[in-house]
């Protein structure tokens, strides 16, 4: 019995970096449980798993990519900034604190009557004070915890951690070792840490730098949330790179809302089309994301499909758009096998023009907008149906590009047809092709 394409979109809309907002993601399930999640926007770089991601600037010859903030750091001028906010909030309740104890011990001493055996209006306003002015409190400091022996080491001192790379407190450092053969020896290693004070965060950790084994000596570590290479303890950058190699592989973020509205899952692959020029990638989800973002992908998925990198990287010039289609259950599989079954659908023609109008919604909004943030309307759904019902035969603009990656990656509804109506092309019984007879 054939199958068919079936589509739905997505529970919520995402964003893309600081470019795009308001995108459609839009779920397929196809002939043996195929899904696919199809979204189109550009391509923001994440450099989380690079070599060269962070280090210190201050060290000769580190010119990290990235800046110690995108890992969380906050510098100490801004840290210095964050405290004297926390001492004014932390003084402003207090002094209610120190108002309601004042309050509460005359009304003690005073006579008890009518009037004063009922909350006073001025009493009920310096409660709802002392409520607004604690939970500024805890906003201020950020690592709040009711319980003070909970909190962390250094609250009310620093107010901030690091994320996307390692660190550890000198505690764990001298705790961790890895024996590793270099040469004919082998060499007990441990984790060397940054013990700078400007980088000790909340928690007391340092950054861990890399080693002269490793593939960027006296950078930080960069990490991604699962290792790559099992060979290598955590706090080794090999251990986020594929066995033997010394760059990051091309690789996509998944956030977690993502994750959470279409099935995807860390190793699942993405296929990314770049709707101007037809070049088109497949890489794994390594990374994680936790805002309601798409299009996160790393330098070497930027650099895959043609992009330039500027010497600062963030500056590089993304504005292409691209097609992306991300496959839930693919780990261990490809882009291209999937393809081949959701070809064998009984409605395939319809996928390329589906996917072409969710295309045309980002490219569109891209052309009408005059600001720098892009807000992508229509519903592409209702758009393909309505053409669909109005039988033209004019194709939305991307669709010639779509169509022809599409099938260059193995997706052929024609030639599916053929082997279910001749199946002994690929072995088997027949019904078996009759050669035409020669006149």
């Amino acid at each position: 019995m054939s199958e068919m394409i079936v589509y739905r979109n997505a529970a919520q809309k995402f964003g893309c970096g600081e470019k795009y907002t308001n995108l459609t993601v839009l779920n397929f399930v196809g002939p043996g449980g195929v899904k696919v999640s199809a979204y189109s926007c550009n391509m923001n770089i994440d450099l989380d798993g690079e070599p060269q991601a962070y280090g210190s600037r201050s060290k000769p010859g580190v010119r990290p990519l990235d800046s110690l903030m995108d890992a969380g750091w906050l510098s100490e001028a801004q840290n210095a900034a964050r405290l004297e906010q926390f001492k004014a909030a932390k003084a402003a309740l207090q002094a209610l604190e120190k108002k309601k104890l004042e309050r509460d011990a005359k009304a003690k001493s005073a006579p008890i009557s009518t009037e004063t055996a009922h909350p006073d209006a001025a009493g009920t306003i310096l409660e709802k004070q002392i409520a607004d002015a604690t939970k500024a409190l805890k906003a201020a400091a950020g690592y709040w915890h009711d319980e003070p022996e909970k909190r962390p080491v250094n609250f009310g001192k620093k107010f901030w951690h690091w994320y996307g790379l390692i660190a550890l407190t000198p505690a764990e450092a001298l705790a961790r070792s890895h024996l590793e053969m270099v040469g004919d020896k082998k060499i007990l290693r441990k984790p060397v840490i940054d013990m700078a004070s400007a980088f000790e965060d909340v928690y007391g950790r340092f950054p861990v730098v890399q080693s002269a084994y490793e593939p960027g000596p006296d950078y930080f570590v960069s990490a991604l949330p699962i290792r790559v290479n099992p060979f290598f303890p955590d706090w080794d950058q090999r251990s986020y790179l594929p066995v033997g190699a010394t760059t990051q592989i091309p690789n996509a973020a998944l956030s977690i809302p993502l994750e959470n509205v279409t099935g995807l899952r860390l190793n699942d692959k993405v296929f990314a089309i770049r709707l101007d020029t037809g070049k088109s990638l497949a890489f794994p989800f390594l990374d994680h994301g936790y805002k309601a973002k798409v299009g996160e992908c790393s330098i070497g998925a930027f650099v895959g499909l043609d992009g330039v990198v500027a010497e600062r990287v963030n500056a590089s010039k993304n504005d292409f758009v691209l097609l992306y289609l991300a496959f839930a259950n693919s780990a261990g599989d490809t882009p291209q096998a999937k393809l081949v079954k959701l070809a064998s659908a009984v409605n395939a023609e319809d996928f390329p023009i589906l996917l072409s109008f969710i295309a045309d919604a980002t490219l569109q909004a891209t052309t009408a907008s005059k600001t720098s943030t892009v807000t992508v309307g229509g519903d592409p759904i209702r758009n393909f149906e309505k053409w669909k019902k109005s039988g033209s035969t004019t194709y939305p603009s991307s669709y010639a590009v779509i169509s022809e990656s599409l099938s260059n990656a193995g997706f052929n509804p024609q030639a599916q047809r053929v082997l279910r109506k001749h199946p002994s092309l690929l072995g088997g019984a027949g019904p078996w092709l009759k050669i035409p007879d020669r006149d």
